[in-house]
């Protein structure tokens, strides 16, 4: 999720030259990065590897680049998950039930629930079962931060139309035929700032 808008001090050649980089897993560890790799999570990462995949890459960086930064608050634009009126549409967003049957194509989300993705086109839909609004909020916040605000304590069952498959956020999903509508707000970050860095050698 992280952008160049969280990044400050960054010179020109960070954002516009090139390079292609390969690393290697420590035999000790790959083990545990294989499992993770596997992982059927749904998510933009994979956050368990990338929890593994993050201090590695700043080694790496800190090693090669000489890479040095410190961290501060700051705000970016984002969105709160709300009820679009008083109550949600529990037609539509139906509270899951423990021992209900799930399809065997629902796919793992991380923070609990699962997920049918969209396979076409032509059937637009996501298909939730058993998901919390923390963890449904969570895997839309990819590019931009979503916040649960609903105030929606369970789970439910619920299926959501994506109304442009060209687009990632706002305008693109019926949350209004589930009770829930996005509100534009800043979100709380932390920021990188790059005390200093160089560029790379080749090997």
């Amino acid at each position: 999720m992280e952008s160049r808008d969280w990044i400050a001090g960054a010179p020109a050649w960070l954002w516009n030259d090139p390079y292609d980089f390969e690393g290697k897993v420590n035999t000790e560890d790959q083990p545990e990065w294989s499992k993770r790799h596997d992982s059927r999570a749904l998510d933009a990462r994979n956050d368990s590897l990338t929890a593994m995949l993050q201090p590695m890459l700043q080694a790496a960086l800190a090693d090669r680049c000489k890479l040095v930064v410190h961290r501060v608050p700051g705000e970016t634009q984002g969105y709160a998950l709300t009820l679009a009126k008083k109550e949600p549409n529990l037609k539509e967003l139906k509270v899951a039930l423990p021992d209900e049957a799930i399809p065997s194509t629902a796919i793992p989300i991380m923070g609990g629930g699962k997920v049918i993705p969209i396979l076409s086109k032509e059937d637009p839909f996501l298909t939730f079962y058993q998901t919390s609004m923390a963890a449904f909020s969570a895997m839309l916040g990819r590019t931009v931060p979503i916040v649960d605000r609903t105030g929606l304590t369970g789970t439910y069952d619920f299926k959501l139309l994506k109304l442009n498959m060209d687009s990632e956020i706002d305008g693109t999903w019926d949350f209004a035929a589930i009770g829930l509508k996005l509100v534009p707000i800043k979100v709380p970050i932390e920021k990188i700032v790059i005390d200093h860095i160089e560029k790379p050698t080749p090997n």
